[in-house]
């Protein structure tokens, strides 16, 4: 609720980031910001993304990622928490002490170890005993003792280093074949005879993974893993809300027209009593070419103009926006295409309510004629293509996949569950090319909740939340390797779900219309196909999202046509 007696400083506003707005398009993509390890924070880059990019842009592309996830590391505060090998060695002669503690009693005498707890050592008090700090080798990824604390040993430490150590770093996969893993500095070659895994676990090629093993005794170089598991999930919580990995709002005046926030919209609708009555619609694979699709199209339409309240303040489209890939050298082809958009703009001259108070963003599919080679992100449709549409209407809006939207009540601030004030909103929404299958098929550990499950229906509930769970622990929409999904890698940050938004909407093959609250944080929301989908009977599932609702529980409505 807006607060009483503020007044307004800005106006409210609706904006979007677009992957390849650098490049020239109408909403700026802004500079990004990457991890700096000497300062321990998120600066601005020194140049702005390019699709062109070197090696260095591909090495820097995976260091992004395993820095910022390393972070998330340090600060989970879920059990067992992990500390850095490297912090552990500069620690004081003091913090090695032992810990002491009086038999029956639950309290620590001597927690740290400071000069104070040297001198009350007294060895002649009846009822003491010395608490030796826990060996690696008893210590459990999937089975952590209360209170647990993991030594994270680098992977350039390893040669050499006996015993059991606990190691993070990203699976990669040599010329011939062996499983590696690697930071920054060293990659050492894996072993997964011995291995125990996470039963919740989807782990490919590419992905970034905790692994509890030990260096081989016979000085072959090799690591033989006994537990692995994906690192915890980076949380809202943890991230500086004043830093924004796609470009900061005080950076951005300095840069002009590199803007990574284009204010788009006023979200100040008449007849809108309450932020918290914010909507946005949100569906997935709408064929325009399909009679029975635009028909139901029409229909969300109509149904939400004659409402007494406004209508929502932004529809999501995700493609493919066609039944059967355009093909461009075919005139045919092309010519088809283009009457569907034509069509599409004659339709919402029926609806000048909507028009007026509403934003109708359209991101692309893996099939729609917009990207190059099966990269992602994919570039926006063409005017060429939609006929125009995006000129003709001020709110219609061609944006890349994945795009991020931002919701910005200005002056106004709403009361979230835990008590904090936010004036701020954003979600993303993406076209997935069939990654949860891409996942699956390289996965490396088989030992899944959905191979066990008996039913057709358990099976999918399951696969949906190991897929979630995956692009939510790896902080990567795509979180599979450059050979089964190329990624342009100088906009590769377009893709990270660091810092996550407040929901995200995925439009995959694989994966039926689900959604899923991570720890009252961040929503995982999988639209389906808006024909029909692999569990639905009823028919055109879409989404009604309320991003400024005081509980996450209930802000997420799935309805049908």
């Amino acid at each position: 609720m807006p607060a009483e007696g503020a007044p307004s400083s800005r106006p409210a506003a609706i904006r979007l980031i677009d992957a390849y707005g650098s490049l020239g398009g109408v909403v700026k993509a802004g500079l990004r910001y990457h991890y700096a390890q000497d300062a321990q924070q998120f600066v601005p880059a020194r140049k702005l993304p390019t699709v062109l990019g070197d090696a260095q842009e591909h090495s820097a592309m995976y260091r992004e990622r395993f820095l910022a996830l390393r972070k998330a590391l340090w600060q989970s505060s879920g059990n067992p928490t992990y500390v850095d090998s490297a912090v552990e060695k500069i620690a004081s002669e003091g913090s090695k002490m032992p810990k002491i503690r009086v038999k029956g009693q639950g309290n620590t005498v001597g927690g740290m170890g400071g000069m104070m707890e040297r001198i009350s050592i007294n060895t002649d008090v009846e009822g003491i005993c010395v608490e030796e700090p826990p060996k690696s080798e008893d210590q459990s990824l999937l089975d952590p003792r209360p209170n647990e604390r993991i030594v994270i040993t680098a992977v350039e430490n390893l040669p050499g280093n006996p015993g059991v150590k606990f190691v993070f770093g990203l699976l990669s996969r040599a010329s011939e074949g062996a499983l590696h893993i690697e930071d920054v500095h060293e990659n050492v070659r894996l072993d997964f005879s011995q291995c125990q895994p996470s039963a919740e676990l989807i782990v490919a090629d590419a992905s970034f993974v905790l692994l509890k093993g030990e260096m081989s005794a016979l000085g072959d170089g090799v690591f033989h893993v006994f537990e692995m598991m994906m690192p915890p999930r980076v949380s809202r919580k943890f991230c500086d809300p004043t830093v924004d990995i796609f470009g900061s709002t005080a950076r951005d005046r300095q840069l002009g027209n590199h803007t990574g926030l284009l204010e788009i919209s006023e979200i100040g609708q008449p007849g809108l009593e309450s932020a918290e009555d914010l909507m946005v619609v949100v569906m997935g694979e709408v064929h325009l070419d399909d009679e029975e699709t635009f028909d139901k199209l029409s229909d969300i339409l109509f149904g939400f103009e004659r409402m007494a309240q406004p209508p929502p303040a932004v529809y999501v489209f995700m493609g493919n926006f066609t039944r059967k890939p355009v093909n461009l050298k075919s005139a045919k082809s092309v010519r088809e295409y283009r009457a569907c958009w034509a069509r599409l703009s004659e339709e919402l001259d029926r609806f000048p309510k909507t028009m007026a108070n509403s934003q109708l963003v359209f991101v692309p599919g893996p099939e729609d004629p917009a990207g190059v080679g099966g990269l992602l992100p994919i570039p926006p449709l063409g005017d060429h293509l939609t006929q125009g549409i995006a000129k003709k209407f001020k709110g219609v809006h061609m944006c890349s996949n994945p795009v991020r939207i931002r919701m910005d009540l200005g002056g106004q601030v709403v009361e979230e569950e835990d008590g904090s004030l936010s004036n701020k909103a954003d979600f993303m929404a993406f076209r997935s090319p069939d990654v949860c299958r891409k996942l699956y098929n390289n996965c490396i550990v088989r030992q899944l909740e959905s191979a066990d499950a008996a039913r057709k229906e358990d099976r999918q509930r399951a696969t949906n939340r190991e897929f979630f769970r995956a692009i939510s622990r790896q902080g990567h929409l795509c979180p599979v390797s450059q050979e089964t999904q190329p990624v342009v890698w100088g906009l590769d940050h377009i893709l990270q779900l660091y810092s996550p938004p407040n929901a995200v909407f995925i439009c995959d093959h694989s994966v039926t219309p689900h959604e899923e609250l991570l720890d009252d944080d961040i929503i995982l929301c999988s639209t389906g196909e808006f024909k029909r989908s692999l569990t639905d009977d009823q028919g055109f599932p879409f989404y009604v999202y309320r991003p400024f609702a005081p509980d996450y529980r209930y802000c997420v409505e799935r309805s049908n046509v």
